[in-house]
């Protein structure tokens, strides 16, 4: 069971690489590689794969989708502080570009 399984897991990122290639949509070619690879990971009988701040369900099938909300829920909150900080970049560009007289030290 673990060569095939090795051998679905490379076969897994090669077509994932070919996907992306194919300019298919890189979020869900990537989201659709990560659970195939999680549940390839269950039946290879992985039973801690979530994160610190997620708790188990009791069911494994339940158990995946708690660990994409984990995950999600760290990193949405990564992109809004990015988009935060890159709003707050370009209104300084903008005031530095419209009001040239104004010194603003960056």
């Amino acid at each position: 069971m673990q060569t095939i399984s090795l051998w679905l897991a490379v076969a897994i990122v090669f077509l994932t690489g070919w996907a992306i290639i194919k300019k298919y949509q890189v979020n869900m070619v990537l989201f659709l590689a990560g659970f195939l690879l999680n549940v390839l990971a269950l039946f290879n009988g992985t039973s801690d794969f979530l994160p610190k701040n997620a708790t188990p369900t009791g069911l494994l099938g339940f158990d995946l989708f708690e660990l994409f909300r984990a995950i999600s829920r760290t990193q949405i909150a990564g992109v809004g502080f990015i988009i935060l900080v890159s709003g707050g970049f370009a209104s300084l560009r903008f005031v530095q570009n419209r009001f040239p007289y104004l010194r603003i030290r960056t």
